[in-house]
């Protein structure tokens, strides 16, 4: 039976991961002896699951491509290579002490390096001498920034080229606070930054969400003239985009005389951003009737702004047009649908997406593994999940800690709590997210107390819990009943001035419903949107309720047969918009139906 034969008569056979399909990759190894490429393994086992839903039908061609994902990595006698290049592991953000690699740190650079040497000639010969050396230090990119910072140091006077070159050294190691810190010492010496140096400042508030020092900068850039530059005017709407502020941003690309592809997606990237799909659209289609040609990211940008906000029809068939502009999807591309199709809970989408991915073919990336894995989470499909973990394994993935993450969270899901322990214990670096996947784990197992003993040994390392974290044990203590060590914790929360959102009120209130408090789930919704107070603490504004909320609220009027909070929360619903979404209407007329007076319905 040739390769293809035995690959098609198992998907034939087969409608889930079975010993007849990995006895035959067990023959196929033995008979040509290698071993089976670890993707294509990987789509095997995917097929099946996917193909049931989709009623895929399989061609000779189709299974030659995927044989062909990685035939450079067949060899007769050797372990096959996977294609892949490991990733290479980013420097942690929140590690500010550690020492990292400037690659290429002053490559931004806009004066070269020989002409920064010609113009020290100018000044001071020790200065001269000394900048030179720092700058083609620089450019070797042999050492670590805070051997630049020594060689700067040394300087009896130090002109604007070299704070730049610092500055951006520092902005591209992402140490913000020595980056504000070197800037404030410039500009306390006299020297202002040049068109240059602006964007990269921008940056560096954009990160750090410095908007009042943002907007500063962006007062100078009007009052030197500067805005005409379409660098810095770029640098502006991405600092507004990411502050949150479309209507600056919206003003900084109108008043714009010169307008790029990247000044245009970040416009649609904003839009996307607070969730207007249709103006989005408008300022694409604008883009393209400019006489401008959307690039790669533009088109990225309007794909996974569709998938985020659950439209994913839509977003493949973006994807799609993309191909015929003759724009070929990149991994980011595909990353963006799956993620999309995960966060809006449509995981069996999230593999189909996932399978055109390999059969594209495209290699995924850890960002791929981190986003699938909670597909299969959710679905509870172990064995595809062991798959997607084997694959990572052998790619060298799963170092990353976003994936370890995932692989807790979805070993967890599916019943296996051995192994999630075992990757967290196993794991070098814990991040806030891989604490909150294992304190998950607990709660989800109903073992708040253990939970609790994870949460406090998370802050005895360092790590300040953050609002996912207290929402995480708020569900556990709720679901269990537990009254008081829930507004305990939430007190607790208050006091780390973690306002909570609302999660926060939909775990309390849900849970505390679920187990029989609805009494307690009642008042608190209530109260919380009504006088927007808690636990005898204020909080800033009232919490908008949503779908999970007024659902449960809905049944504890039901379970306490309290018809007039009932029709309360039925004007509410009325006043704000929700009537149409089934699920609260299915939970309006349950209400309605338990309670005394049913020709309300």
């Amino acid at each position: 039976m040739s390769f293809i034969n035995i690959i098609q008569s198992s998907l034939i056979f087969t409608h889930s991961p079975s010993p007849f399909l990995n006895d035959n990759v067990a023959k196929l190894s033995e008979q040509y002896r290698f071993e089976i490429p670890c993707s294509l393994h990987l789509l095997l086992c995917c097929f099946p699951l996917i193909s049931h839903r989709h009623s895929f039908r399989f061609s000779r061609n189709s299974m030659n491509v995927a044989c062909r994902m990685h035939s450079t990595a067949i060899s007769a006698h050797n372990r096959p290579q996977c294609r892949f290049a490991p990733v290479a592991k980013c420097p942690d953000s929140n590690d500010a002490g550690s020492n990292v690699p400037i690659a290429r740190s002053f490559a931004l650079f806009n004066c070269n390096v020989q002409d920064v040497k010609l113009n020290a000639r100018r000044v001071d010969s020790l200065i001269g001498n000394n900048l030179a050396k720092f700058c083609a230090k620089c450019a070797k990119c042999a050492t670590y920034v805070d051997s630049d910072r020594k060689v700067f140091d040394e300087m009896p006077e130090r002109p604007l080229p070299a704070y730049t070159a610092l500055i951006r050294a520092y902005c591209r190691s992402e140490k913000w606070n020595e980056l504000f810190a070197a800037f404030g010492s410039m500009v306390e010496e006299g020297i202002l930054p040049d068109k240059y140096l602006v964007p990269t400042i921008l940056k560096a508030c954009s990160r750090r969400q410095a908007v009042k020092t943002g907007k500063m900068i962006h007062g100078y850039a009007i009052r030197k003239r500067l805005v005409s530059d379409i660098f810095i005017g770029n640098a502006l709407m991405d600092f507004y985009g990411n502050c949150g502020d479309l209507r600056f941003e919206i003003n900084v690309f109108d008043s714009m005389s010169e307008k790029d592809v990247v000044s245009w997606t970040a416009l649609v990237s904003a839009y996307m951003e607070e969730g207007l799909l249709d103006e989005a659209m408008e300022a694409f289609h604008s883009m393209q009737s400019s006489g401008l040609k959307p690039d790669l990211i533009s088109w990225n940008a309007l794909v996974s702004g569709f998938a985020r906000h659950g439209k994913i029809g839509t977003a493949l068939k973006y994807l799609e047009a993309m191909q015929e502009q003759g724009l070929s999807p990149r991994v980011n591309s595909w990353n963006g649908v799956i993620s999309g199709c995960v966060l809006n809970g449509f995981f069996k989408d999230a593999l189909y997406v996932f399978i055109n991915m390999l059969l594209f073919p495209e290699n995924p990336n850890s960002v791929t593994v981190a986003s699938v894995l909670p597909a299969c989470a959710g679905l509870r499909y172990l064995g595809l999940g062991r798959a997607v973990h084997a694959y990572a394994l052998k790619c060298e993935l799963c170092t990353n800690i976003y994936v370890e993450g995932s692989l807790v969270n979805m070993y967890s899901k599916c019943g296996q709590d051995d192994y999630a322990e075992e990757i967290f214990a196993k794991a070098e670096k814990k991040n806030i997210t891989l604490w909150n996947e294992i304190i998950a784990t607990y709660v989800n197992q109903g073992r708040t107390s253990q939970a609790l003993e994870r949460f406090r040994s998370m802050q005895h390392h360092g790590l300040r819990p953050d609002v996912v974290t207290y929402n995480t044990l708020l569900a556990g203590y709720a679901k269990n009943g537990q009254k008081v060590e829930a507004y305990n914790l939430l007190t607790e929360m208050l006091q780390k001035d973690l306002a909570p959102n609302v999660v926060s009120l939909n775990v309390l209130v849900s849970g505390f419903q679920l187990s029989g408090l609805s009494y307690e789930a009642l008042e608190l919704f209530q109260t919380m949107l009504y006088t927007a107070c808690l636990v005898d603490k204020v909080i800033t504004s009232p919490i908008r309720p949503n779908i999970v909320t007024i659902t449960a609220a809905l049944a504890a009027c039901a379970s306490l047969n309290l018809l007039h909070k009932g029709k309360e929360i039925h004007g509410y619903m009325l006043r704000n918009g929700f009537e149409d979404d089934h699920v609260v209407s299915s939970a309006l007329i349950d209400m309605y139906s338990k309670c005394d007076g049913d020709s309300s319905i």
